[in-house]
């Protein structure tokens, strides 16, 4: 089995180029920029592209939207490709 983080929330998060760059900061190549390194989560890079994959299709990535810029900004940045959920209020 393998064991990625279940997911990241993000607070204070007021536009859309934010939510988008959250996304790719926690996705792997080819559709993120996430960090991989060799350590026990990939087996020492024996499973690396199966945690890969695992990893970009399971994490889970919400972002916190806590004042009115956010507010504002709410309809784009749901709409944003890989955001889950977003929690709205301080």
């Amino acid at each position: 089995m393998i064991q990625t983080a279940a997911g990241i929330i993000v607070p204070q998060v007021y536009t859309v180029a934010e939510a988008g760059q959250i996304v790719r900061f926690s996705r792997y190549a080819l559709w993120g920029s996430r960090g991989v390194g060799i350590a026990r989560a990939s087996g020492y890079g024996l499973n690396l592209a199966p945690y890969v994959a695992s990893a970009n299709d399971t994490t889970t990535v919400i972002v916190q939207a806590e004042d009115i810029h956010a507010a504002e900004n709410i309809e784009p940045i749901v709409k944003v490709p890989g955001i889950d959920s977003v929690l709205v209020g301080r």
